[in-house]
């Protein structure tokens, strides 16, 4: 984050990877609040997160037994234009199911299943 301030000081604005390798340092160290902070901050200075930035989100919220912001995130990547893949939906069922979300954990395996047509 302080690599972002540092190029909007400098005039040199930050691109899709800089945004992508700080919101992976973010979320790998357990800040996801702030790692979606930065994805909505990314998104509103025009840039497109593309299906990588999402996975790596939701695999650390699940990693952190953040199992309401891996839904959350697979909500934006829908919102995006983004189908979640089986990556994203395996990172938010597993985060799902080990928080004891029953009922969510259903919903999104249902959700696979009926786009996979299965």
């Amino acid at each position: 984050v302080g690599l972002l301030q540092a190029m909007h000081a400098s005039l040199s604005e930050p691109n899709l990877i800089s945004y992508g390798s700080a919101i992976a340092a973010l979320s790998m160290g357990g800040r996801i609040e702030e790692a979606m902070g930065l994805l909505g901050d990314m998104t509103s200075a025009g840039w497109a997160p593309n299906i990588r930035v999402y996975h790596v989100i939701v695999k650390r919220c699940a990693e952190h037994g953040r199992w309401d912001a891996a839904v959350h995130v697979l909500s934006w990547m829908k919102e995006a234009g983004l189908q979640p893949d089986l990556l994203a939906y395996t990172a938010a069922i597993e985060a799902c199911a080990a928080a004891g979300q029953r009922d969510w954990t259903i919903s999104l395996v249902d959700e696979v299943f009926n786009k996979e047509g299965g």
